[in-house]
């Protein structure tokens, strides 16, 4: 039985420590929750610049925990942000590290890595673009970075051109990545960590900090009729975070959602885009109400564990026509 417990707590901030029963070696994972961070993984209307701001002002948060409990200890000539292009650039931590501690110095690097599906790879990921790299040797580092993890493809990727870069003259104190996705991205920081002490010698202490919580990832055996297997992140089969479940009963379109973020680089970067994703997926859902689907039909499949009771009378049809409508207006309200 996977154990959360809540390691500090602020109005804006609830820090939880995540204890998987098989372990995860000296990796450490988080669950984080703050108003932010719930509206980004609800509201797929909180889009463009709103969305990236909020994940601004939710990393600084968690950054200034992390530090009060003695998880991050990075200083400003040390730390250096990993952005994998474009999905990191979500997470706004340069922008977050300076809010947090009011740095200046911290460094950035840049990488490049679009994924795709391999050619009759069953399920399988590749990188197919990872030609930008602008990663620089410093003496010492800690590593701050985030991508949205379904496979953890990317993220794989990224942990290879950091241990590209280290040598006997450059040691890595610590890594700590956030994240808007399911259960890969520990064992595979774990995995990484493992490999960096075998091979150098030298001892990383890695965090994981996943917002809102560790996320199911649709696959051709989950039980539900609409979604992208190896990429939607789902309520259903994930450990959240309570303030992230009590908030789905605050609309009743919110625990319905096909994916807890959808495609986040269109999110924030291409809006007409991103909201043909939203559109179609409530249009789906007009059509499974137009053939009987009720709203607690969707409810079952998407997130048993939410009670349709507590909403009352909810017209599936009425709600994703609701969704659909917004989407063709880009509304954010």
């Amino acid at each position: 039985m996977t154990r959360l417990t809540l390691i500090d707590a602020t109005l804006d901030c609830r820090l939880y420590q995540v204890a998987r029963p098989t372990g995860l070696g000296q990796t450490t994972e988080f669950i984080v929750s703050t108003p932010e961070s719930r509206a980004v993984c609800n509201d797929p209307f909180v889009m463009g610049f709103s969305y990236t701001d909020r994940m601004r002002k939710a990393s600084g948060r968690v950054l200034r925990a992390l530090q009060t409990i003695g998880a991050f200890s990075g200083d400003e000539r040390s730390t250096h942000v990993l952005t994998i292009l474009r999905g990191g650039l979500n997470f706004q931590l340069r922008e977050s590290l300076a809010d947090a501690f009011g740095w200046n110095a911290h460094g950035s690097w840049f990488i490049s890595a679009q994924r795709r599906l391999k050619p009759g790879g069953e399920g399988l990921w590749e990188i197919v673009e990872d030609s930008y790299n602008k990663m620089y040797q410093h003496a010492e580092v800690d590593v701050v970075f985030g991508d949205v993890v379904a496979t953890g493809t990317s993220l794989q990727h990224g942990l290879q051109k950091l241990r590209e870069l280290l040598s006997d003259s450059m040691r890595c104190r610590s890594v700590t990545f956030f994240t808007i996705g399911g259960p890969a991205s520990g064992g595979i920081l774990e995995k990484w960590r493992e490999e960096v002490a075998r091979t150098l010698g030298q001892q990383v202490r890695c965090s994981v900090v996943y917002y809102e919580g560790v996320f199911g990832v649709a696959s051709p055996e989950t039980p539900i009729q609409h979604k992208i297997d190896g990429t939607d992140l789902l309520r259903r089969d994930g450990i959240m975070a309570p303030e992230f479940v009590s908030s789905q009963y605050e609309n009743p379109a919110f625990p319905l959602e096909r994916c807890t973020i959808y495609d986040a680089g269109s999110r924030a970067f291409c809006i007409p885009e991103y909201l043909e994703d939203v559109s179609d997926y409530w249009r789906q859902m007009m059509e499974f109400a137009a053939r009987g689907g009720t709203f607690s039909d969707l409810l079952r499949e998407r997130c048993p564990e939410i009670n349709p009771a507590r909403f009352g009378k909810v017209d599936l049809g009425v709600l994703a026509n609701h969704q659909w409508q917004r989407a063709q207006v880009g509304s954010s309200h």
